[in-house]
Order: C-alpha cells, then structure tokens, then sequence
C-alpha cells in the first residue's frame, strides 16, 4: 500500500555490505533480516524494526573485508572475511571453519550450496586469474586442480549416485564436471 512500516526506517549508523540474510518467520516479529557492516558487525532486526542481534565478528586484521554469502536456496548463509593475506570462512555465529591463504585480493565471487544434509560445497572464483576452487566446509579441495571459469557456477546433485554436477563457463565454453559426493 505504499505505507512505511512503524520501525522503519531503522537508521544502523555504519556502512552494510551489499549481502544480506531473510529468515522468514509466522510474523513479522519472528520474520528476520541479518546484515553485515564493512567493518565485521553482524545484525539481525526482525520486520517489525527491533534489533534481535548485534555483535562484532573477530578482525583478522584492521584491513579484514566481509560479506554475507547466501545459500543458493536462500535458506541460509556463511560469512567471508578476508584481507590482502588470507580469506576466511565463517558459520553464521562467526566461527571460522576454515581459511586459504592464496587468493589474490577482492576480485572474486563465492557461492554457497546447500545441496542435502552434509553435501555442502562453497566455491571461490578468482576474476582476475580466471579459476574456481570448489570446497567442503572443511576446507578440503574437492577437484584436483583449480578449475578454468569466468562465470557463477550452477550446481546439481544426485543422492542416488552421490555425484555433484557443476556447469561453469569459461570463456564461450559450457563445460560440466562431476565430482563425488565422497
């Protein structure tokens, strides 16, 4: 109807990333929005304009970048922190799961799939040098190799043969790779 809510606008005083969370609930009470500042802050506030959840994520240095990374069902999401050294991975009450120290600044893109319970899989793709790395959310690389690509991937998964399928480009090129589930 074109009314704004009573709560809103919620003025947060600090600069979001440009990732964000719904939890949808009954109400708008239970209905909730998680963002994250540039600086590490987490917060959450329901629809109805109060603030459930405010903390400071750890700094793994004061030059530390963040991000939310939705799931691709957008049921759920991690957090990316990174700096010019390492990149991290975090669930979503900040605890590191694991951290790479090889990419090569912020030219990337991450994605987080959710496929079944325990085929989880987070995929980093480095724009610049033009390759993906596809993990677990134990930080174990699942290809060999990294794999060539310069797009998102999009990815299936069949329980019955325990196989991820991961359609990427690159270049003019659609490739497919499977990879076991394990």
């Amino acid at each position: 109807r074109g009314q704004i809510e009573p709560g809103f606008p919620l003025k947060l005083d600090i600069p979001i990333t440009q990732n964000y969370h719904l939890s949808k609930g009954n109400d708008l009470t239970s209905s909730e929005i998680t963002v994250l500042s540039v600086t590490g802050e987490i917060i959450s506030l329901n629809l109805a304009g109060k603030i459930t959840k405010r903390e400071q994520l750890e700094k793994i240095s004061p030059e530390a970048n963040y991000t939310i990374i939705p799931s691709a069902s957008k049921t759920d999401y991690l957090i990316a922190t990174w700096d010019e050294q390492k990149w991290s991975l975090l669930n979503k009450s900040g605890i590191q799961l694991f951290e790479k120290d090889y990419f090569s600044g912020e030219d990337f893109f991450q994605q987080f799939y959710r496929l079944s319970a325990g085929k989880e899989l987070i995929i980093v793709t480095e724009k610049t040098l033009r390759k993906a790395y596809v993990y677990d959310l134990e930080g174990q690389l699942l290809t060999v190799s990294p794999i060539d690509a310069t797009q998102p991937f999009s990815i299936t998964y069949s329980s019955k043969n325990d196989i991820f399928s991961l359609y990427n480009i690159h270049d003019n090129e659609l490739n497919l790779l499977e990879i076991s589930g394990r």
